[in-house]
């Protein structure tokens, strides 16, 4: 579309801070008045746009989005209200741990606890109150996993909010320590010393503020489904040792196989 013209706007907040652009306007086959900002801009003017009847539109895939507008003067006074918000950013940052878990079982659990492959092994195990255990897997007859697991992962990351008088954004990043990467001082630095990794979007995950007794309450945690991993390899990788379950009636030699050196 034609050029019609280029809006130069400046602006600063009560911080120093200036914030200067030129924006080149074009008229679309409807009398619209658009330009295609910077994606900070068009964040910024996501909130603004029913102000003056302005709204972001994508013409075509890969195109870049416009901030298109009944009104050039409109088009103008969302561009300086959407700068103004830019700039009045308040941005907050915390120190959290961030934690996910997973349980791919799928038993049946009586009102008393119990637990059965089925609701049809043994007595009748649907009585009022028995049910699927459901720790959200998804599992059922056409859903089969080819493993019973289950798992748990955390780290700490700092969450930071970008807020604005009408709108915020979150995300999240590695933090910074202070001391050399392979240097282990505090029980979040241990945390983030797993070689796991996070579930995406971790702002969809449980999480929880950053204390050292939290921290070391995670390590701790991933210690334990470590170890507890380390002895099912090791009870069933030796064939005699589960014989030896078997003759004994029982499952006990498994907790003898493996285990954590943490002490």
């Amino acid at each position: 579309m034609p050029k019609f013209k280029t809006i130069t706007i400046t602006r600063s907040n009560k911080a120093g801070e200036e914030y200067s652009e030129k924006f080149e306007t074009h008229v679309d086959p409807d009398g619209y008045f658009y330009t295609a900002p910077s994606e900070e801009v068009l964040e910024a003017a996501h909130s603004l746009t029913m102000r003056h009847a302005a709204y972001l539109k994508t013409p075509r895939r890969n195109a870049r989005c416009r901030l298109v507008c009944p009104t050039y003067e409109g088009l103008e006074e969302t561009l300086k209200e959407a700068i103004d918000e830019m700039l009045a950013v308040e941005v907050i940052t915390e120190r959290v741990i961030v934690y996910a878990r997973q349980a791919d079982v799928s038993v049946w659990q009586d009102k008393d606890g119990s637990l059965h492959a089925n609701g049809y092994v043994g007595n009748d195990r649907r009585e009022e109150g028995g049910g699927w255990y459901d720790a959200g897997a998804g599992i059922h007859a056409s859903n089969k996993p080819k493993f019973f697991s289950i798992g748990l992962t955390a780290c700490v990351l700092d969450k930071i909010t970008y807020r604005r008088p009408n709108s915020q954004r979150v995300e999240f990043e590695q933090p910074e320590w202070g001391h050399h990467h392979l240097d282990y001082p505090t029980w979040g630095a241990k945390l983030n010393g797993f070689v796991v990794g996070l579930p995406d979007k971790p702002e969809k995950l449980e999480s929880m503020p950053y204390t050292e007794e939290a921290a070391k309450f995670f390590y701790d945690a991933l210690i334990g489904i470590a170890s507890m991993g380390i002895r099912l390899h090791e009870f069933f990788a030796d064939e005699a040792r589960v014989q030896r379950a078997i003759e004994h009636g029982g499952m006990p030699l498994m907790a003898q196989a493996g285990g954590s050196q943490d002490g």
